[in-house]
């Protein structure tokens, strides 16, 4: 596993919808890296998906979430539909 390097000045410790920084396990049994250091540690966010269709009928709340893990060493975020 690779180093989990401290949160940065002024972040807050707990943001709502993320969890503490882990190793992802993929649906096919195989462990998440990331695609640009290579790190193997991600904290794991869900974010709206907007679309265009929803929005201008103020419905955003209908769309969509995402699965994003953030890699904890480089901050390259994987978007993961799951």
């Amino acid at each position: 596993a690779a180093h989990v390097p401290p949160r940065p000045p002024g972040r807050p410790a707990s943001i709502a919808g993320m969890s503490e920084p882990r190793p992802v396990r993929l649906p096919h049994g195989g462990t998440l890296n990331c695609d640009t250091c290579r790190n193997d540690v991600f904290e794991e966010y869900r974010w709206k998906l907007q679309t265009t269709g929803l929005t201008f009928f103020n419905l955003d709340w209908a769309n969509r979430d995402a699965t994003c893990f953030v890699c904890t060493s480089c901050r390259r975020i994987h978007w993961f539909h799951l």
